[in-house]
């Protein structure tokens, strides 16, 4: 069997692994009887293949030493080689709340009851561990038990205090990333105040805080921003978006809450951020949300349960794109760790690709009819 000039690259797993346990897969075109003969002429005393499968599936594990895997890399019938990675059953949360249950089902949801605390959260393992989530909004009760000292504060714009003063922050952070109303229940938030206690700032502030996200922000590290904020179109805002996904940061916004074509704002206009459109309980879309073809996906924004700043365990209901935007923030952050990163416009097509389709009513024309989902099939 001829030698391909270069080694394949073992596909590293991200979490817990089998000693020395690996994952062969071969192309369609081997003959996998015939490699594993070959093989089993090279195997060293310390390897073994573990499971052949069926001869339909052109793949076998095993668990090889060095020398083995250099025959295995440079075989030209292997594709793949992959560690044996740990799996993990789905957890699942009890007594959650509505938006919760919808993105981790695929059907309507029974009880069409917003404010019932009866529905069931079905999440992967280690939800958005290790991926920091940048809230560019009023800023963020850090100290709310939401966070479980998962989030820190990051920035102020001028002329601020640093302390979420309005609370629409807060109850943004605790939909992408709270201990009980939230997504990504293991990732990290940073506070970046850019709005005041009326919820409302300055264009520049808000590219400012992008910016500071792009400093801060640790190379290689997954990283989402979630801008539950808009301006009328304003190009400066939108290439500062492009800024941070060439950087490989995922960017979420909120489609907006003007019942218009989400078309002439930023950065809900931009072609490489993720936008999000909100839907109700009954899967019917949000009287006021945005829509139009600048809207990537659809998220539960009607009567959401979210963190207060009032204290730190204070709660309450919101609607909003913003608080489906975070719904979408939560799911990227889980993506990256049960699915690996992706680029930021790979990543758009990912949710959207995870999506319930055509679920929702009363949807205008030129928008998209995507309900975001957390694969949980």
């Amino acid at each position: 069997m001829s030698s391909p000039s270069t080694l394949i690259e073992i596909k590293r797993a991200s979490g817990d692994k089998k000693e020395s346990g690996y994952i062969v897969r071969l192309k369609d075109s081997a003959d996998k009887r015939a490699h594993l003969v070959w093989l089993r002429q090279r195997l060293s005393r310390n390897s073994s293949i573990t499971y052949e499968y069926s001869d339909a599936l052109k793949a076998y594990a095993g668990t090889f030493d060095e020398s083995t895997l250099e025959h295995l890399r440079a075989s030209s019938d292997v594709d793949e080689i992959y560690e044996d990675g740990i799996t993990h059953g789905y957890a699942q949360q009890l007594n959650a709340p509505w938006g919760l249950n919808r993105i981790s089902q695929r059907a309507r949801l029974a009880n069409q009851n917003a404010q019932d605390m009866t529905f069931v959260y079905t999440y992967p393992p280690s939800p958005g561990r290790g991926v920091d989530i940048y809230v560019l909004d009023t800023g963020v009760l850090i100290s709310h038990t939401e966070f479980d000292n998962r989030a820190r504060w990051g920035w102020t714009a001028p002329g601020l205090p640093s302390r979420d003063d309005n609370g629409h922050g807060t109850g943004v952070a605790s939909v992408a990333a709270g201990t009980y109303n939230g997504v990504a229940k293991e990732a990290n938030i940073i506070a970046v105040k850019v709005h005041n206690s009326n919820n409302a700032g300055w264009s520049s502030d808000v590219i400012a805080g992008m910016d500071f996200v792009g400093r801060d922000a640790t190379p290689g590290r997954p990283t989402v921003v979630n801008m539950s904020l808009g301006t009328e179109y304003n190009r400066a805002v939108d290439d500062q978006v492009y800024l941070l996904t060439q950087a490989g940061i995922h960017v979420v916004a909120a489609a907006g809450n003007s019942n218009i074509n989400a078309d002439g704002i930023s950065p809900a206009r931009s072609d490489y951020c993720t936008t999000v459109a909100a839907s109700d309980i009954t899967d019917t879309k949000a009287n006021f949300s945005n829509w139009g073809g600048s809207v990537d996906i659809f998220a539960p924004g009607v009567q959401i349960l979210v963190a207060g700043n009032a204290s730190t365990t204070a709660e309450r209901f919101d609607s909003g794109t913003s608080f489906a935007a975070p719904f979408v923030s939560g799911i990227i952050a889980c993506f990256i760790i049960q699915y690996g990163n992706r680029t930021p416009v790979q990543m758009i097509e990912y949710v959207q690709d995870m999506a319930v389709r055509n679920a929702l009513a009363d949807i205008p024309l030129a928008t998209v009819n995507w309900l975001a989902n957390n694969g949980n099939l």
